[in-house]
């Protein structure tokens, strides 16, 4: 680096302005360097993953607990006037109704397919949105009946209080476990979560544990972001059991497309 400098100087002054000008280019190259090396940063970090956003349509069975299977529908009450609502206007004659014999148990509604699949699923969601889950319990007990056989009219001295109701006749009894799992499926192209008993269609398995609610929606949210599945945090809570929960497992997403067509009749 050439440095002018005045004749007549003291040496040493010439030395001092010098060292102090190559310190200040110094200083000023250091710069330099830090804001290319941000610079970089930047054109090596990983751009956001853009979720496409599909228009969904909230159906009518949704504001209940549902399931939608390939030829059958599961609702169930998520309260006592829920329950009141599904017995005395959802439900229809070719119905089957599973209820647990535990206190605020839902009243949960199959429609269409009546086999194993379907009637296993309807009591373990009558089991899982029953207070058993609350207490931690790894099994319980749920029976189904015919439509005939649930009335609103109590025995003599007894009151029936908002989402209860006599049950006249033989039950037929399912032992069931306290687990579910959640899973993707894709109504007209767009993504809903739902409960699933399959699990080689769940994403995520879930047992009685201590995890709030709030706090499995937000870690199953995020974990859905990643694989450019776009769900707000309150529809995964609707889908999630009344209670804390244990996650058992969270991975190989698996999408699988759903008709409404046997919902809407």
């Amino acid at each position: 680096m050439d440095v002018p400098f005045e004749v007549g100087r003291r040496v040493e002054d010439l030395a001092s302005e010098a060292f102090a000008e190559a310190k200040r280019l110094k200083k000023k190259l250091k710069g330099v360097e830090e804001a290319l090396e941000r610079l970089q940063r930047l054109e090596e970090k990983p751009r956001e993953k853009q979720v496409e956003r599909v228009e969904k349509k909230a159906y009518w069975f949704m504001r209940y607990r549902w399931m939608l299977g390939e030829d059958y529908l599961l609702v169930g009450g998520r309260s006592a006037e829920q329950n009141e609502e599904l017995i005395k206007r959802v439900l229809r004659r070719d119905d089957l109704i599973f209820h647990a014999e535990l206190p605020g148990s839902p009243f949960v509604i199959l429609r269409g397919g009546t086999h194993e699949e379907s009637m296993h699923a309807a009591a373990r969601l009558t089991a899982i949105g029953s207070r058993a889950w609350r207490e931690g319990l790894a099994s319980i007990r749920v029976f189904h009946v015919k439509p005939e056989q649930v009335s609103k009219h109590a025995r003599a001295g007894e009151y029936m209080g908002k989402g209860s109701f006599m049950i006249y006749g033989e039950k037929t009894f399912h032992d069931v476990e306290l687990s579910m799992g959640l899973m993707i499926i894709l109504i007209k192209g767009a993504p809903y979560v739902m409960p699933t008993f399959r699990r080689e269609e769940a994403f995520a398995w879930l047992t009685p544990g201590r995890v709030e609610q709030g706090v499995l929606a937000r870690r199953i949210r995020d974990w859905l972001r990643e694989k450019n599945i776009l769900l707000v945090t309150d529809e995964i809570l609707q889908a999630l059991p009344p209670g804390p929960a244990d996650i058992i497992f969270l991975d190989r997403l698996v999408k699988r497309d759903r008709s409404v067509k046997h919902a809407l009749g």
